[in-house]
């Protein structure tokens, strides 16, 4: 058994100041240790697993980024990377295409440049041009997919960003929102939790933060909460491993109110 999605945070520098995101608090090392990245990739190798090189960070911040892709075509894997956008001009995402990157996903919350620069406090106007760039410059096997929380849509507002998108992007999806702790100032009402004995992240993905920790959950972005540490533990050790064992086993048992990260999730 092993991993279907890893998510690799190479770094957590990022451009935007998202007001429902708690990244002014991510203390720990901004990069991940390039000999860490290659051990992770090198057990991966072979196997059936989709990167996803992010986490509290923008993949385009780390400038080791297309090598850390390229390493990963190397070995035969497919990549889904996530990105605000802002950083990413023509000639990076010509890279991108170049290397054969799978899946390029541009979080862009609203079409409206207020709501969106409310949001994310970068440029509007900046990030549009670097999408129709991007969906300039792409090609098979790369997908564009276009996403956004679910924050400050109605009805009619949903639809119209479902529709400006569908005919150019390869994918349209809105994601619920999820309050992390610590973010203040922002708030939405809390939905009642679905599933109290089952995650599919739990069950599929893997997340290693910067300084290898394998961490139980995105919304725990502290990184409070662990499976092992990938520095000194194999990845396919840490999946195997009682602690995610014993961890499942309680969310079966709907003991999921009682587990942190797991109880402040809504999904």
């Amino acid at each position: 058994m092993f991993p279907k999605i890893i998510q690799i945070e190479t770094t957590t520098l990022c451009p935007s100041k998202c007001i429902m995101c708690p990244h002014k608090f991510v203390a720990r090392q901004k990069f991940m240790p390039m000999p860490l990245i290659e051990k992770i990739l090198d057990e991966c190798a072979g196997k059936d697993v989709t990167i996803m090189p992010h986490q509290m960070g923008d993949p385009i911040a780390d400038n080791r980024i297309m090598d850390i892709l390229k390493k990963c075509k190397d070995r035969g894997l497919k990549i889904l990377m996530s990105t605000a956008g802002i950083l990413l001009d023509k000639e990076k995402s010509k890279a991108l295409v170049d290397i054969g990157v799978d899946t390029i996903n541009i979080s862009l919350d609203s079409l409206n440049k207020k709501t969106y620069e409310r949001i994310r406090k970068v440029s509007f106007d900046t990030v549009m041009k670097n999408v129709e760039d991007l969906l300039s410059v792409k090609r098979a096997p790369t997908e564009v997919w276009i996403s956004a929380v679910d924050m400050f849509f109605d009805k009619k507002t949903r639809l119209e960003f479902i529709d400006y998108w569908k005919d150019t992007a390869d994918r349209v999806q809105i994601s619920p929102y999820v309050q992390y702790p610590r973010v203040r100032g922002f708030t939405l009402p809390r939905k009642k939790m679905k599933n109290l004995n089952w995650c599919q992240r739990l069950e599929n993905d893997m997340i290693i933060l910067t300084n290898g920790e394998a961490a139980k959950c995105c919304i725990d972005f502290e990184g409070t909460t662990s499976f092992g540490n990938a520095n000194t533990t194999s990845l396919a050790e840490i999946w195997a491993g009682s602690l995610r064992r014993d961890y499942i086993e309680k969310m079966k048992a709907e003991k999921r109110k009682s587990l942190y990260p797991c109880k402040i999730c809504v999904i």
